[in-house]
């Protein structure tokens, strides 16, 4: 826990999880932050294990902004955040599955998670700043879904290709 034990304490993961324990947001220090999910390496089998990170807008650090439908509401799968287990949707989690790296860390935005879904006052200010997380992302990734459904997005990609052929459908700094 925390120095207050009101929340998971912020940091690398540990081995052992509280899944007894519910994850809470901490609050953003200004206007101008938004939290960023910093993905640790993990083996294809093992738990996502992830940490909320609060960064400025102003000077933010290479991350990725992910654009992804969210599915049927349902939260019946869990992540684990700075030690705690966090329900997520089906379509969050195999998002969240397909882009773990082996290897690297992955520091990305995904509405869904980096924004307290709990908290309207919060999630009204973080939606006014969504142009600016995507215009400030180093690499901006539109996720279909997984690759168990890979036939039918390639076919809404070549749809979405052409509805953006005079649009730049790739952002980088």
């Amino acid at each position: 826990m925390g120095d207050d034990g009101d929340y998971c304490r912020w940091g690398p993961p540990e081995e052992s999880t509280r899944a007894h324990e519910r994850y809470i947001y901490k609050r953003l220090p200004t206007s101008r932050h938004v939290r960023l999910l910093l993905i640790y390496p993990r083996h294809p089998d093992a738990s996502i294990r992830c940490s909320l990170i609060p960064v400025s807008l102003e000077q933010p650090p290479y991350f990725e902004a992910v654009s992804y439908t969210w599915g049927r509401p349902d939260k019946d799968f869990n992540v684990i955040i700075d030690d705690c287990e966090v329900p997520v949707t089906a379509n969050a989690y195999n998002l969240l599955r397909d882009l773990s790296s082996y290897l690297l860390p992955r520091l990305l935005w995904i509405d869904s998670i980096c924004i307290d879904q709990d908290n309207s006052s919060e999630k009204t200010a973080q939606v006014k700043l969504m142009g600016q997380i995507y215009s400030r992302a180093s690499f901006v990734a539109v996720w279909l879904g997984s690759s168990d459904t890979q036939d039918l997005d390639f076919h809404r990609g070549e749809e979405i290709s052409g509805q953006l052929s005079n649009q730049r459908r790739v952002f980088s700094r």
